[in-house]
Formats: C-alpha cells, structure tokens, sequence
C-alpha cells in the first residue's frame, strides 16, 4: 500500500478535529516536504515488500501543542515532541505493530541512506516506526541514522 499525501496531510482530522486549525497553517513549502517524504517512505516500503498504513502524519501545530496538553493531564494519553518533525512534515509514524518493519531496517540499515531517512529507535516507538527526511540533530555522516529520542 502506497501512504498518499492527502491521507498523511489529513491525518489529523480524524482523531483532533476538535482542535481549531488556521486555514493556512499548510504552506506550500511543507507540502512539498510532505511529497518529499512520502516517496522516500513508499520507496523503502516498496523495498520492504509489504503494505503499511499510518499512525501519525502531518501534525498542526495547534494540534501538536494539544496533545502535550493532554498528555501533561493524563501521561497515558499520547504525547507529542515539542519539536516533532511532524509539524514541518517531515515525519511519519507508520504503522509497525508486528515490528517486522523496524527489523527489516535493522537487519539493512543502508536502507535508510539509500532513500535519505533517519528513524527513531524501536524501543521508543512500540507499534510504529517513526521516519523522517531530515537528520537529527547530532547526526553526523557516518553515524547511525536511527535515534533516541
């Protein structure tokens, strides 16, 4: 299954609607970064050989900024980075709740530099695998491109 963009960019939607969100909080530039992404993220699925939704795409800010909100009041709601990827939509979390997608990438971790992703590390990301088209802060070549949070 190919993750489309209207899915990542509408993700939100369906689980926050509530939250108010300005009409131009989606600026041209992230959509091109959401395309960005998207094709790295099909490519490596393509790759992987088999279908996978999502679990988080594009996060508003306003949205983003709500789930803190949340988790603050209740830690078993989810929680969201103050500086998630996902706002800037450059992460996705996709859906991984046998792991074997996680596993696929550890046991061919060039997979990750063949389509430009870094990944946050499984063990903070039990029933996805967060991927982003931008480097961690500390990430330098050479490096792993999986990352704790």
């Amino acid at each position: 299954m190919t993750i489309l963009a209207d899915d990542y960019l509408d993700f939100w939607k369906h689980h926050y609607a509530n939250v108010a969100v300005p009409e131009d909080e989606l600026t041209d530039d992230m959509r091109a970064s959401a395309a960005d992404l998207l094709e790295r993220i099909n490519g490596l699925l393509a790759v992987f050989g088999h279908d996978r939704g999502l679990t988080s795409g594009w996060r508003p800010q306003s949205v983003n900024d709500y789930m803190r909100e949340l988790h603050a009041k209740n830690p078993a709601a989810p929680n969201a980075a103050r500086t998630s990827k996902h706002i800037t939509c450059n992460g996705c979390d996709v859906a991984d709740s046998d792991g074997s997608l996680d596993a696929f990438i550890d046991a061919n971790p060039d997979v990750l530099e063949q389509f430009g992703l870094w990944r946050e590390a499984p063990g903070s990301t039990h029933g996805w695998c967060h991927l982003q088209n931008v480097q961690y802060g500390s990430w330098t070549e050479g490096k792993t491109r999986t990352f704790a949070p």
